[in-house]
């Protein structure tokens, strides 16, 4: 049996056993559930730990940022949202191309929040999101770092409703 089939085996082998554990409040796409099999597949871990997982303890091994809020959003859309209401400004120009103080103020933000609560999304991911080269989220997260009780109102507002 070739890898690529062997490997496809093990990974719908995985999706049936968390499928399995998952109630109908879990939400989770179907994406979300491919992308944690190729994780475990290439970490070298077997399925038969997944069939002893129940309840909470299923869903913690979900990366954070496939999971989804009340409304169904991902988190990471979400704190996007909160951050540019919270900032004062429209999510469109936030994720767009304009370097208007505001507007790196609170892609910046939503940079480090997303880093914080989504702590296993790469600063590529997090560019990808931001529609930003990982190099620039780097220069945000560190920015944000150094003077925090700049950023700090924005950052308790947006945490409030998260």
């Amino acid at each position: 049996m070739s890898n690529r089939r062997r490997h496809f085996l093990q990974a719908a082998e995985i999706i049936r056993d968390v499928a399995s554990v998952m109630g109908p409040e879990d939400a989770l796409d179907k994406t979300g559930v491919a992308n944690l099999a190729r994780y475990i597949i290439m970490a070298g871990r077997s399925a038969k730990p997944l069939k002893a997982l129940a309840g909470e303890e299923a869903l913690d091994v979900y990366p954070p940022a496939q999971r989804f809020d009340a409304e169904g959003r991902r988190i990471s859309q979400r704190i996007i949202e909160l951050t540019a209401e919270a900032s004062g400004v429209l999510v469109k120009d936030m994720l767009g191309p304009r370097q208007f103080a505001p507007l790196v103020r609170a892609r910046w933000t939503a940079a480090w929040l997303i880093k914080k609560h989504c702590a296993h999304i790469t600063d590529s991911a997090i560019g990808r999101i931001l529609k930003r080269d990982h190099s620039t989220i780097l220069h945000a997260l560190a920015k944000v770092n150094a003077d925090p009780d700049a950023y700090a109102e924005t950052i308790q507002a947006v945490e409030a409703r998260l």
